[in-house]
């Protein structure tokens, strides 16, 4: 248990300083190409990685599923989402080429905001991918996976919870 506890509070602490790291180096000017780049960019569109193809935000980063959600449920909140942040999003959700337009929904998250589901899973980001192609979170402690655009958890776990 001392293991876990650790290497979750390492978590925490690289993903606090990726997110500083992100937030001090946006300019303003910098700020207004991309939001209008994401407004005509899908809200989850299939990328090709070494694990195949997956699904990612409008911003290409990498899509996760968490196993112990229930339905369109999240079980992630507080400190869990600060690491794996939900991905959300206004109005309605658009599908890229390769994404079942069928299968992606919202669900009302936590904080009154909309979480994006595909085929029945909430969906969230990692804080610690801050370049689009990341898959770091992937198999971490059995329970978070990237997604395919079939809506299945794809890969396998990279190191066993007992390696944490």
């Amino acid at each position: 248990m001392g293991r876990l506890t650790a290497v979750a509070i390492a978590v925490v602490a690289i993903a606090a300083a990726a997110v500083a790291v992100i937030l001090l180096t946006r300019s303003s000017t910098s700020a207004a190409p991309r939001a209008a780049t994401s407004a005509a960019a899908p809200s989850v569109r299939v990328a090709q990685t070494k694990l195949g193809r997956i699904l990612v935000n409008s911003e290409g980063r990498t899509l996760y599923l968490y196993v112990k959600d229930r339905g369109t449920k999240s079980a992630c909140s507080r400190r869990c989402a600060q690491v794996w942040p939900p991905a959300t999003m206004t109005g309605a959700p658009t599908a890229g080429p390769g994404v079942a337009a069928a299968k992606l929904t919202t669900t009302r998250g936590a904080n009154n905001g909309r979480q994006l589901v595909y085929n029945g899973h909430p969906l969230y980001t990692l804080s610690a991918d801050v370049r689009p192609g990341q898959i770091n979170g992937e198999g971490f402690l059995g329970t978070w996976f990237v997604i395919s655009a079939a809506g299945q958890r794809i890969g396998k776990l990279s190191h066993s919870p007992s390696e944490y």
